[in-house]
């Protein structure tokens, strides 16, 4: 290839294009346009990059042009079956970070932290520490120092000898975007917003905690209740995802904080977060409090929660147990699902702004009941394991810590707690017996659950759905928990705390757009071994060797433009697909 000057006599402009010599059917020499560069005098107008000597610009780009089109050829590889590897030697390197990286810019995040770090005097790459802090958050989640251990496994990283990382990298990248939530959050709102048709028509709440392996408490770090039955301090976060299982925002409380205690803060974070002019926000029943109605329609909101029937006044009890009016939604050998509805005056109690003590409203409100034979064994032997344990505490009470066990102490009568050796004994004159008054009891519950909601004219059968889809948010938390590893947490400043779940928070949305980018159609497990297989070996000559392909990585193939499940790519071929994302 060549640099092709045309000079123009008339006007006095070059023109420049870049071509090829080659033979026509006769055997000829002559030359075909490779690519048209434009009059020498306005070349800036398409190439913004050129810092100095144009001529020298296009120059480089023919070298480099050449040696590609040079790659893309026949190569022979020479095999010496004599040869060993030097020791310590890894040839083996991760090339499906490619499709994390590809979501990773379609955010422009690397524009976000590249912009950020502009005016700071860092001695690395900001942007290039969070690539990879996040992709391996994803593939290879750990700790810092197995972050900083896994560097040297992503390709486009470890090639990159001009931006070196080192751990302490990995610190300050950590102090250096604790801060950039808020600007961060409606970054990626306003781009998925953008590109990826975001639903906010429900928007799903709920609250889960993550605990330490310390007991050292701080304000973050407080004991509380662990939904995982932790005895360590706990964090709380309360996430908002929209109506496809993208995040929009999160909010991080102290361990000690009441999940209904959230709720006020995450709607003033999703509003902020989020510019739209109403929202219906799906929550579980924990969140359901008087106040927290009062907040979200106040504002001109709306909510759907879930709502206990044990706390339900003696009258709405008995519209739930009566069977008339009940309508059969779906009915099949392993499931009856009923359900009914009505709209209410319903009194609420809220907080006075001035005393803090309660006082009664009263608001228009849909309840629905429902009832599920499925949900209703469930909560039997939900109750049948509660029991058996129960019937273990009344034969060898000290063998059982009634924090730990507050279900199967539940149905215990009789027993209080040794001040002095803080064992559990029966009362005096008494003995531990099991309480099968509060069984039967509770057992006229089973399978029964009541919504309410502020949309009293939305209908029933869509009420349930966006209830139902509770499950989004929920699993969400368990890939936090399990595929990201966000837990136990070992950090100890609240900086990096805060930096650590950012950093979760990236790693889910990133994760959360590639499942949506695949129709739902694979969990988030099977992604990230797809990705994982996606791995490359160095064979000769900067050449390297590929051996997985499937019909999930011809997906990613025409959902990315990428080149996924070539046998064979040079290293100058790898490095351009990396590249060509960032353009």
């Amino acid at each position: 290839m060549f640099l092709a000057k045309r000079y123009d006599k008339k006007t006095g402009r070059t023109y420049l294009s870049i071509k090829e010599g080659f033979r026509n059917d006769k055997g000829i020499p002559t030359s075909r346009t490779i690519k048209t560069i434009g009059y020498l005098d306005s070349v800036h107008e398409n190439f913004p990059d050129i810092v100095g000597d144009p001529l020298e610009y296009f120059e480089k780009m023919v070298v480099k042009m050449t040696q590609e089109n040079n790659d893309a050829k026949c190569t022979t590889i020479e095999i010496k079956t004599s040869d060993s590897l030097n020791l310590n030697t890894n040839n083996k390197y991760t090339y499906g970070s490619i499709v994390l990286s590809s979501i990773y810019h379609e955010l422009e995040l690397h524009e976000f932290f590249t912009n950020k770090a502009k005016y700071r005097n860092f001695d690395f790459l900001p942007n290039k520490v969070m690539q990879l802090i996040i992709y391996s958050r994803i593939l290879y989640p750990g700790s810092k120092l197995n972050t900083f251990a896994q560097k040297n496994r992503f390709f486009d990283i470890e090639h990159d000898k001009d931006h070196l990382i080192d751990l302490q990298h990995i610190y300050r990248t950590l102090d250096f975007v604790a801060d950039l939530k808020p600007d961060l959050i409606k970054w990626l709102n306003k781009r998925i917003s953008q590109k990826y048709e975001r639903d906010t028509s429900i928007i799903f709440y709920d609250v889960t905690n993550y605990y330490y392996e310390s007991d050292t408490l701080s304000e973050l770090r407080q004991k509380g209740y662990s939904k995982e039955n932790k005895k360590t301090p706990i964090i709380q976060m309360g996430l908002a995802v929209d109506n496809n299982g993208i995040p929009i925002t999160y909010e991080l409380f102290s361990g000690n904080t009441p999940d209904a205690k959230t709720y006020d803060t995450a709607l003033l974070s999703i509003k902020d977060n989020y510019e739209t002019d109403k929202i219906v926000i799906v929550a579980d029943r924990g969140l359901n409090s008087g106040d927290n109605i009062a907040h979200t329609t106040i504002e001109g909101n709306g909510y759907i929660f879930g709502q206990s029937i044990k706390s339900l006044s003696k009258k709405d009890q008995e519209y739930v147990f009566n069977n008339d009016r009940y309508q059969i939604y779906k009915y099949d050998d392993d499931d009856i699902f009923k359900y009914k509805s009505r709209v209410v005056n319903r009194k609420i109690r809220v907080s006075s702004l001035e005393t803090k003590n309660k006082r009664e409203a009263e608001l228009l409100q849909k309840q629905i009941v429902f009832y599920s034979s499925k949900y209703a064994k469930r909560c039997q032997k939900k109750r049948e394991i509660a029991i058996e344990k129960a019937l273990k505490i009344i034969m060898n009470p000290s063998l059982y810590d009634s924090q730990s066990d507050k279900g199967a102490f539940s149905y215990v009568l009789n027993y209080e707690i040794d001040d002095k050796t803080g064992e559990l004994k029966a009362k005096k004159n008494t003995s531990l017996i099991l309480d099968t008054a509060k069984i039967k009891e509770e057992s006229k519950y089973d399978g029964y659950y009541m919504i309410v909601t502020s949309e009293t004219k939305m209908a029933d059968s869509k009420i349930l759905d966006s209830y139902h889809g509770l499950w989004k948010i929920e699993e969400t938390f368990k890939i936090t928990k399990s595929d990201l590893n966000a837990r136990p947490i070992y950090l100890h400043n609240e900086e990096r705390i805060r930096a650590h779940f950012l950093m979760c928070y990236l790693s889910i949305v990133v994760l959360r757009i590639l499942q949506w980018k695949t129709a739902n159609k694979y969990s988030c497990s099977k992604l990230i071994d797809e990705i994982k297989n996606i791995e490359c070996i160095y064979a000769d000559k900067s050449n390297y060797l590929f051996s997985y392909r499937s019909t999930i990585t011809d997906e990613f193939n025409e959902i990315f433009n990428l080149d996924i499940g070539k046998k064979w790519m040079s290293k100058n071929a790898i490095n351009k697909s990396f590249s060509k994302l960032r353009k």
